[in-house]
């Protein structure tokens, strides 16, 4: 069983992602930043934030769904991929980026931030957000002892 600290970490980089990634992305969307694909991609972005901040409060709440929301919240966030055809990265809360590719390197972060893109970038680069993984492995444990 995790202890109250770790699902108290976690659900507040769940919610302060959520907070600070729907405001952005929806202030964005109202200054017409977005058109096309970009607004697709920025409306669901939004829902993802709501959800994250909706998995942050069932976390503390100590609500069951509130690990298995937050397994998802996290699943998405371990992923970096970046080629030619589709550009995919999105963190709520904290990441720190480990990837490969050109460039190759790491990153730290306690932000909320996105990238996805059909078309992608002209440099591929593959990676994985460690916090995010470990998150996600600990909520999975915590969810086989409930």
């Amino acid at each position: 069983m995790l202890g109250k600290n770790t699902l108290r970490t976690i659900a507040a980089l769940e919610i302060y992602g959520g907070v600070a990634g729907t405001a952005s992305t929806v202030i964005s969307i109202f200054q017409g930043r977005f058109v096309g694909f970009g607004l697709f991609f920025a409306i669901l972005v939004t829902a993802f934030c709501v959800f994250s901040l909706l998995a942050g409060i069932y976390l503390i709440e100590g609500k069951p769904q509130g690990i298995k929301i937050s397994m998802i919240i996290q699943a998405i966030q371990i992923p970096y991929l970046s080629n030619n055809f589709f550009s995919f990265f999105i963190v709520s809360g904290a990441s720190l980026l480990v990837y490969i590719g050109n460039p190759a390197g790491w990153n730290l972060n306690v932000t909320f931030d996105w990238f996805i893109s059909l078309g992608g970038q002209n440099a591929m680069s593959f990676g994985v957000n460690i916090i995010a993984l470990i998150a996600f492995l600990a909520l999975k444990k915590e969810n086989r002892t409930n």
